[in-house]
Parts: structure tokens; C-alpha cells; sequence
């Protein structure tokens, strides 16, 4: 239902997707790729539910920057996400 809005919001494609390499959000993604597209899809060791968010954060602002990004998506888990927020 999220991946819906968002789609209907206008928030179809992002720039870069980095995923968790945990089976749960592999599976997520697979289902909500469905309603977006990405130009560049990775998997990413450093956003587990226990990664450490100042790393995290530091390394999507310099990827951000570095590679110019408009939108990134994250597909992770609590409690990481919400150290991020």
C-alpha cells in the first residue's frame, strides 16, 4: 500500500537503491520494485538492523555527493531506520 502511494505521489524512480543483504528486505524488494525503478541497485553490508547509523549517514551524504544524487532509497530495517530518521 506505501509503494502504491508513493508511486501515485510521483515517487516512481529513484537515482540509487541500496539494500540489506538480509533475506527479509531482499524479499521486500523484489516486491515493491514492482511499483518503482532504480538506475542502480546494491546490495549494502552496512545497513543491517544493528549498522552503525553515523557510518550509514556519512556514507549516503558522501555517495549522495560523489555520485550526484537526487533520490536514494534505503530498503533496511528498524532499529537502523530510525536512528536515521
Amino acid at each position: 500500500a506505501v509503494a502504491r502511494a508513493c508511486k501515485e505521489q510521483g515517487f516512481a524512480q529513484f537515482d540509487k537503491v541500496l539494500v540489506s543483504p538480509y533475506i527479509r528486505a531482499q524479499q521486500t524488494w523484489q516486491e515493491i520494485s514492482a511499483y518503482f525503478s532504480a538506475k542502480s541497485i546494491e546490495t549494502c553490508e552496512d545497513i543491517t538492523p544493528y549498522g552503525q547509523s553515523e557510518h550509514v549517514f556519512d556514507f549516503a551524504s558522501a555517495l549522495i555527493e560523489v555520485e550526484q544524487l537526487d533520490s536514494l532509497l534505503f530498503v533496511s530495517h528498524l532499529p537502523l531506520v530510525g536512528y536515521l530518521t
